[in-house]
């Protein structure tokens, strides 16, 4: 009898660290306020941990301190990437500043891994100013981002130089069900959503005003990826290669319902600047203003654009030397 219960504690003493461990490793943490929220990625708060937020969160609850310390970007100081799970299970982050304009990679997020999910949030008065790959969740998404909201009737602010969006930077993973609004500024592939897209983007409800010089649209400045099911609203203005939707494409756009008033000086579509790519079951309204190569569906297009395609724009040419020309010559240095 000894010897069986000899047995049974040595048993139990090699499995219970085992379940325990693998317990901390699935449980999900609540985030009750913003102090825990930045804490992220800091001992006791793994980066890759599975995360929730409990309560609405108020960003103004950081103290100058914190701030000055570099506790936003999360991951940011040490370059790194959050792979685990956060979400927000419908509550509301506000007044979210990061002031960064010689930083890259700047948002709530540093980046998101491919591994990782960041889904069920609503942000609310938020101002953002980075420098390249700038968006309110994260500079860089590789991941997944999914269902969140940033509200249109507060105030939403996102600026940087190269690869700006309202929601990330760069996209190299998935981002759906969307529904955004801000005003959004930078200098190089700046869009209402991201800045640069390699991944897929789908299901998004979108209200912009986007301000660029080359490589600027109401979604995506750059597309290389997918994008599928989108309503955009959007007032887009740049210098060369601008669209109501897309600054430059060589992806595929489908399923597109667009509203959009475009001005630039070169290549500017209602729906694309330069299209390389692939778009169909587009339909397109609003009004583009430019000087060369101004087209109600693309300023420019090299590639196939097939099936169910139809445009109610207004295309305005304008001469070169006209005020509205000279006001979108080429900046001297970025926003």
């Amino acid at each position: 009898m000894s010897r069986f219960l000899t047995s049974l504690y040595i048993l139990l003493a090699l499995t219970l660290p085992q379940a325990n461990a693998q317990q901390t490793k699935t449980t999900s943490i609540p985030i009750h306020n913003a102090q825990a929220l930045v804490l992220i990625g800091t001992p006791g708060y793994p980066i890759d941990g599975i995360y929730h937020l409990a309560n609405d969160i108020d960003m103004r609850q950081l103290t100058t301190q914190q701030l000055q310390q570099g506790c936003l970007p999360i991951g940011g100081r040490s370059q790194a990437i959050f792979n685990g799970q956060l979400d927000g299970r419908g509550k509301t982050i506000r007044h979210l500043r990061i002031h960064k304009p010689q930083q890259d990679g700047v948002g709530l997020f540093y980046g998101v891994g491919q591994e990782a999910c960041v889904e069920n949030v609503c942000l609310e008065n938020v101002k953002v100013q980075g420098r390249n790959n700038v968006g309110i969740i994260a500079g860089y998404n590789y991941g997944c981002i999914k269902k969140i909201e940033l509200k249109a009737k507060s105030l939403l602010i996102i600026k940087g130089n190269k690869y700006v969006g309202s929601v990330v930077g760069t996209n190299k993973g998935r981002i759906s069900e969307i529904r955004t609004a801000g005003n959004v500024r930078g200098h190089t592939m700046v869009g209402g959503l991201a800045g640069e897209n390699h991944g897929n983007i789908s299901e998004i409800r979108i209200q912009s005003t986007v301000t660029g010089y080359k490589s600027t649209g109401g979604l995506v400045g750059k597309n290389k990826g997918k994008i599928n099911k989108i309503e955009p609203q959007s007032t887009v203005t740049g210098y060369a290669m601008v669209g109501g939707l897309v600054g430059e494409n060589s992806g595929r756009i489908s399923k597109v319902r667009a509203q959009s008033t475009v001005t630039g000086y070169e290549l500017i579509g209602g729906l694309v600047g330069k299209n390389k790519g692939k778009i169909t079951q587009c339909t397109i309204a609003g009004k583009v203003t430019g000087v060369l190569k101004v087209n109600s569906l693309a300023g420019e297009n090299h590639g196939t654009t097939t099936f169910y395609l139809s445009w109610r724009v207004k295309k305005f040419q304008l001469a070169p030397n006209s005020n509205k020309v000279l006001s979108l010559k080429p900046p001297q240095k970025a926003i």
